[in-house]
């Protein structure tokens, strides 16, 4: 993920779309979209239950991640993940 106007506004509504199913999530972070953003991978790769993002994973794509993609007002950030399996 590049660093850039995602890091410097903080204060952000952002949008979470999984390529796959186009299937979306808005949210809000004080933080920077860099910040949210490293927050999200981070909870993914460690597959935390109070993810979103893991739990639909879990529940609509049998565990497996899809790409997906995180806008906000300044930027658009793409995601790419490998495959992590719902255990």
């Amino acid at each position: 993920m590049e660093k850039g106007l995602a890091e410097v506004y903080t204060g952000v509504t952002y949008e979470l779309v999984y390529q796959l199913c186009r299937q979306k999530y808005i949210g809000e972070t004080s933080q920077s979209a860099y910040t949210r953003g490293k927050e999200v991978m981070r909870a993914l790769e460690q597959r935390e239950q109070s993810s979103v993002m893991w739990r639909h994973s879990c529940e609509k794509h049998d565990g497996n991640v899809p790409g997906f993609t995180m806008n906000d007002y300044y930027c658009l950030v793409n995601f790419t993940l490998a495959s992590l399996l719902c255990n």
